[in-house]
């Protein structure tokens, strides 16, 4: 396959099919014998030479999951923020938002009233500052109410 490198052990006649392929840098294969390797790295769980900690261990540090969606490319582990929060990054920590109309006070409040909602401010650990809004023809606002 693209990027493998062939080895042949025995090239001896009659020694036939004990070819193999191994994959590229960091990338572990799983079976190779007589045929194309099949190439992986979860850099969510997996260790490289000479690192401490697989690279996806900045999302478990920032209290965040890690998905590695293609084990055969590097550097593409994805850190998402675990609800209520949001956001995703490629490669680091995600920046986490908390929109409290998305999720929390605002919609218990605003939303399932019917009542529009806004929220000022997404910050993580920033509560209560969100702020409802009646539908036309009522009008009024209220901040951390309905």
């Amino acid at each position: 396959a693209a990027g493998q490198t062939c080895v042949d052990g025995d090239t001896r006649a009659g020694a036939a099919g004990d070819w193999r392929c191994e994959c590229p840098g960091d990338l572990h294969f799983i079976s190779a014998t007589g045929a194309a390797a099949e190439c992986r790295f979860d850099e969510c769980v997996e260790t490289r030479p000479r690192e401490a900690v697989p690279r996806g261990a900045v999302c478990a540090e920032a209290g965040q999951s890690c998905h590695d969606a293609s084990t055969s490319t590097n550097g593409d582990f994805v850190c998402g923020c675990v609800e209520p929060m949001r956001g995703t990054v490629t490669g680091a920590a995600a920046t986490c938002t908390q929109d409290e109309c998305a999720h929390g006070g605002g919609k218990d409040l605003c939303v399932d009233a019917g009542q529009g909602c806004t929220d000022p401010n997404t910050a993580v650990g920033v509560t209560g500052d969100y702020v409802c809004t009646c539908p036309a023809p009522p009008k009024g606002t209220a901040t951390g109410a309905a």
